[in-house]
């Protein structure tokens, strides 16, 4: 393997380094809006058991 073949091999080391870290910040905005729904739900839920119970 020559330098440049070397380098290319670095270079797509770091890219794919960037991207599994754009990736694991996706995931983890994607878990805290599912908690905000989550949360909405349960709140709509028991609204919902209250004018049921009335």
């Amino acid at each position: 393997m020559n330098r440049q073949q070397l380098r290319d091999i670095k270079l797509s080391a770091e890219q794919i380094k960037r991207v599994m870290a754009l990736y694991g910040q996706s995931i983890k905005q994607q878990s805290n809006k599912i908690k905000e729904i989550e949360a909405d739900n349960e709140m709509l839920s028991n609204k919902i058991k209250d004018i049921d119970n009335q």
